[in-house]
């Protein structure tokens, strides 16, 4: 077994802060061995150096060529949707609203 890391010496290894370790640490990115006592509310961690690396493998990325350039821009219109005036057509829907009858202006019946 390789020399375990501590947090900072982790963190420094993989040129990060200590933050941002326990960040991946807990979203389940880098393993660790906690080495707090079992009823601890603490966690004790440190890192097999083999992990550290097998993470920084994993998220090792390499520019795809297709898209380091600029693409040219496309002009034109391919929606077939139409621009509404929603004033024009708020007022409409009021003026069908003040056409309809009210509700209130029928007579209610009244019951013996």
């Amino acid at each position: 077994m390789n020399q375990l890391l501590t947090l900072q010496e982790a963190a420094e290894r993989l040129r990060i802060c200590e933050r941002s370790l326990r960040a991946f640490v807990d979203a389940g990115e880098i393993a660790y061995i906690d080495l707090a006592r079992p009823h601890s509310k603490r966690r004790r961690m440190v890192f097999d150096p083999a992990d550290l690396e097998a993470f920084a493998t994993e998220r090792r990325r390499k520019a795809c060529p297709s898209s380091s350039g600029k693409t040219p821009r496309i002009s034109g219109m391919n929606s077939a949707f139409k621009a509404l005036d929603f004033a024009a057509l708020r007022a409409s829907r009021a003026a069908e609203r003040q056409k309809l009858p009210s509700e209130s202006a029928k007579p209610k019946p009244r019951g013996r």
